[in-house]
């Protein structure tokens, strides 16, 4: 009996071998943005410097965070911008009353805020336990007729807000323009190259930097990706959990007014899928009871089934497998630089222990064309996966798909050990086309057996 494992977007276990995922700190950039009524890029107005960073409102510190079905989301960039608003009718007020036209900006000489917004107008003097707005509204401009008096304004735009205090006199018409100094946060996870899929992580946001001492309380919880947080300018905190066990990363961003500002963070860590076979490429074994062991003894997983999956941050751990009143353990590494293999079976259908290991890459951007003899290059950013696709038991293949639809591969293994001891940074690409016949010839190499593909 022996423990497999195989790989899901980029990893598998070393109970035969293992790797690494990549992972860095968030990566962010920003766009003007306006909200009507949802989240959508505008134009931006250049040369503007960003107001203070304001506290975020209702100063509740005993309520829970908000979850991330509270969030708006982003409509498509492709849709078209809100036509211009029309200026509405004036409003004549009854005898001894005002009208009052609200408005709200993302500061002054920006733009106004177009949508998103919740109007509550209190009475000057409030009664204890009588905290009720007289008068609500969550248009962009709106217009309120009320009694001549004091009146205080609070508007709010996402987990922004601001409040003014407002004397309205009898018959007149009177503006006020509220200045919110907000932006508005996106965020996404790659592992890699690869966008993690919606639903596998969420986001926590947190005000301040993580190295600012305070209260570390989030102020959103459980942010999807690609929803839109509306908060006041300022530094935030991040952590980004991906799965439920140990993959979490935490980065600092940055929000300014008046933008939307897109981060991406980048983990180190791997879907993995464990089975329990009695050989090598063997079915896996049913009623299975499954912990995942960090090299201390600490259990940080447990599950039952054939095919266990669980995302797993870089690093070392154990796995013992409880099947039939017996027991299974191996040791495995999370590790770097291989995205699949291929395990290739004997002339009697049964596993040979001969394998591939496979580096995925799809799009034009990962080659380049040399200039002065138009050959391809790959080019290695990360040169620890040089190292480690030289010291694997098995070849492995860089695999490029690029848009015209064409595949190829190639031993990036046999072409670094022919560079001797030297750093390499780039791969000359000669890969041949991926097809079923390439992959039976380089199997009858590896086996030494030729058999006639069907």
């Amino acid at each position: 009996m022996r423990i497999a494992a195989t790989s899901v977007g980029g990893a598998r276990l070393v109970l035969a071998v293992g790797f690494w995922l990549l992972a860095s700190l968030a990566e962010s950039n920003a766009q003007f943005f306006n909200i009507s009524p949802l989240p959508r890029p505008p134009q931006e107005v250049p040369g503007q410097t960003p107001g203070p960073a304001q506290n975020i409102a209702p100063p509740n510190n005993n309520r829970p965070a908000p979850k991330g079905q509270t969030l708006q989301s982003l409509p498509p960039t492709a849709a078209p911008p809100p036509p211009p608003a029309t200026a509405a009718p004036p409003v004549i007020a009854p005898s001894g009353h005002a009208s009052l036209t609200l408005s709200a900006r993302f500061g002054r000489d920006l733009p106004q805020i177009t949508g998103g917004l919740h109007w509550r107008v209190y009475p000057g003097k409030i009664e204890q336990g009588a905290l009720r707005p007289i008068k609500e509204d969550r248009g962009t401009s709106p217009t309120v007729t009320l009694p001549a008096g004091t009146y205080v304004v609070h508007v709010g735009f996402g987990l922004a807000s601001t409040t003014r205090t407002v004397q309205l006199k009898a018959g007149d018409a009177q503006r006020e323009t509220f200045d919110i100094s907000a932006g508005g946060l996106r965020i996404e996870g790659k592992v890699g190259d690869a966008r993690i899929p919606p639903g596998q992580i969420t986001f926590d946001i947190y005000r301040g930097s993580q190295f600012e001492p305070g209260d570390k309380r989030p102020i959103v919880q459980a942010v999807q990706t690609g929803d839109v947080v509306l908060v006041p300018e300022g530094t935030y905190h991040i952590i980004s959990n991906y799965g439920d066990v140990n993959a979490m990363v935490r980065s600092d961003i940055r929000v300014q007014a008046g933008k939307l500002t897109d981060a991406t963070v980048t983990h180190r860590a791997a879907v993995i899928t464990l089975k329990l076979v009695n050989d090598a490429g063997g079915e896996a074994r049913a009623d299975t009871q499954w912990s995942v062991l960090t090299p201390g003894g600490d259990v940080i997983k447990e599950s039952n089934g054939a095919f266990p999956r669980v995302i797993l941050a870089e690093g070392e751990y154990r796995a013992i497998a409880r099947n039939a009143n017996q027991s299974y353990e191996r040791a495995f590494k999370v590790t770097t630089g291989i995205d699949g293999e291929i395990e290739f079976k004997d002339d009697e259908s049964k596993a040979s222990g001969k394998r591939l290991y496979l580096q995925l890459k799809s799009g034009d951007s990962y080659l380049s064309t040399r200039q002065r003899d138009d050959a391809e290059i790959f080019t290695i950013k990360n040169p620890r996966h040089a190292e480690y696709w030289q010291q694997q038991a098995y070849p492995v293949m860089l695999v490029i798909r690029t848009s015209d639809e064409t595949i190829r591969w190639m031993n990036v293994t046999e072409y670094l050990q022919k560079q001797g001891r030297k750093q390499v940074k780039q791969i000359v690409f000669k890969g041949e086309p991926f097809t079923a016949q390439a992959l039976q010839r380089l199997r009858d190499r590896m086996l030494q057996t030729p058999v006639t593909l069907s």
